[in-house]
């Protein structure tokens, strides 16, 4: 019997995932302005935030995996699902979570490649998007399910004015292993504990300094 793959990872995958976002983040801001200390304090100020908040993401990330895998284990995957196109049987291909009302659907494609895919739900019945309007016309749009392997593409199509929307949703897992350990203990771990209470007091007591040789100056 195949053994169903399990969304939630090793723990260390989230604390990597959250890292690489961060190193990303703070490397993003260097050299972006011509103001050296609006710089620094910008820089210190997402740090100090981001480590703050370390532990309750990245445990909200593990608890929503540990979830999606409940969902998975609760209900089977549909049986019987045909191909609108060619009346082949559609393969099973992948999962959606937390679309509007429905925990979980299953995401089936046709063998030939037939277009869109399909989406499904627990009780086996198709799900159809519900349409939203276009912004442009207000005529109602319309909704396909599309893409290859594991990236998705939900495409909303006015047909009165040919406005068309695309939305990509990657369902893979990328490899956040080959991160620089210099660069964590850079950006990630020289924050940890840190207080913007104690930044601020830090500022200003900067600001205070500066103005008081001024005045000795004046």
């Amino acid at each position: 019997m195949k053994t169903k793959a399990k969304l939630r990872k090793a723990d260390s995958s989230y604390l990597d995932c959250y890292d690489s976002h961060t190193i990303t983040l703070l490397q993003g801001i260097s050299g972006e302005s011509n103001n050296r200390d609006l710089e620094f304090d910008l820089h210190k100020t997402i740090a100090i935030q981001r480590a703050n908040i370390k532990h309750l993401v990245v445990q909200e990330m593990m608890d929503s995996d540990e979830m999606k895998d409940l969902l998975i284990d609760k209900f089977r995957i549909p049986k019987h699902i045909t191909c609108d196109v060619c009346g082949l049987p559609l393969r099973f291909c992948t999962y959606f979570f937390d679309m509007e009302d429905h925990p979980i659907l299953f995401v089936f494609e046709c063998l030939k490649g037939h277009l869109p895919r399909v989406l499904v739900d627990a009780d086996g019945r198709r799900y159809d998007m519900p349409a939203q309007k276009c912004s442009d016309c207000g005529f109602d749009m319309t909704v396909s399910l599309e893409g290859l392997n594991d990236e998705l593409t939900i495409s909303h199509e006015c047909h009165s004015c040919d406005k068309k929307i695309e939305d990509t949703v990657k369902a893979d897992w990328t490899d956040f292993s080959q991160i620089k350990e210099e660069d964590r203990k850079e950006y990630c771990y020289s924050f940890a504990g840190q207080n913007l209470f104690f930044l601020s007091l830090f500022r200003l007591a900067e600001d205070l300094s500066q103005m008081g040789v001024e005045h000795v100056s004046g």
